[in-house]
């Protein structure tokens, strides 16, 4: 059976999709009590860095 290469790239990037999207959300989601703790004490050097990897643009 013969696939198009429009047919085998859409296939391609379904099937890569969800593995991408939910390694960024679970990402995300673990430095978010880092972020939403905020700048207290003992987290003088975590903050920063995960308001970084949180608001970090990502490239397609």
């Amino acid at each position: 059976m013969q696939f198009g290469l429009d047919l085998v790239l859409l296939r391609a990037a379904r099937e890569r999709l969800r593995p991408v999207v939910m390694i960024a959300l679970v990402g995300g989601l673990a430095v978010s009590p880092v972020v939403i703790a905020g700048d207290i004490a003992g987290h003088e050097m975590e903050h920063p860095m995960a308001v970084v990897i949180a608001a970090a643009p990502r490239e397609p």
